[in-house]
């Protein structure tokens, strides 16, 4: 059995330490479901899309990949319906404006 003292005992806690860190990392910032070919976040930027059109992207293109539940999967869907739906009264009220 290692001592406490044995560098190598240290040196292997820091590593799963940092592993453990690592992938909360990637969880945090590239989550699996926003990163399927491009990252959801990016494909946003590039398209200078405003609040509304971003979370209706956001939520349709993770609904089935961040959750297996089809209850869980409908409220994905009905977030970006939402969105969709305020973006659209967004649109009709510049319409009324002019």
């Amino acid at each position: 059995m290692k001592e406490k003292n044995d560098e190598l005992f240290w040196a292997n806690d820091l590593t799963k330490k940092d592993n453990k860190l690592m992938n909360k990392k990637d969880l945090v910032n590239h989550p699996p479901h926003y990163n399927k070919g491009i990252e959801t976040t990016q494909y946003i930027k590039s398209w200078e899309m405003d609040w509304n059109q971003a979370n209706v992207i956001k939520y349709i293109s993770r609904y089935n990949l961040k959750n297996t539940d089809p209850s869980l999967q409908l409220q994905d869907l009905q977030k970006a319906q939402w969105y969709l739906n305020d973006l659209v009264k967004d649109v009709e009220a510049k319409i009324n404006e002019s």
